[in-house]
């Protein structure tokens, strides 16, 4: 959910891109100003963003609780599409839709499943 502005000036098509990486996670965030737009009535910037993660990780016998169910793993991706609309003289979000999709694969010694949530949202900030 997270907008992340480019470092200087940028034009309308211009694209950047922002990657994150951790131990256990790899997120890669695109985002592209589409237009300058009027929404609402105020001067806005009419950004499209993308992100795409991945996540692993093992939890091993010598973490808490793992000496119940033996060393467990989990695989997870996440994927977002998001439309921003920014205000360009107050530096503001004015709105923002899109989709989130997350999906968790679990395996342990008890079994394994896959949980996938999928979400809708739409932020209307109140002044």
């Amino acid at each position: 959910w997270l907008l992340r502005l480019a470092e200087g000036d940028v034009q309308v098509g211009a694209e950047w891109q922002q990657s994150e990486r951790s131990h256990s996670r790899e997120l890669v965030r695109t985002y592209r100003l589409a237009e300058l737009t009027t929404f609402q009535g105020r001067n806005c910037a009419k950004i499209e963003g993308t992100w795409r993660g991945q996540s692993s990780a093992t939890h091993t016998p010598d973490m808490p609780g793992a000496e119940q169910t033996g060393p467990m793993s989990f695989q997870g991706t996440d994927a977002g599409d998001l439309t921003w609309h920014l205000d360009l003289e107050r530096q503001t979000i004015v709105f923002m839709e899109g989709r989130l999709e997350s999906t968790l694969a679990t395996t342990a010694s008890a079994g394994s499943s896959v949980d996938k949530t999928v979400a809708n949202v739409k932020l209307i900030p109140v002044e």
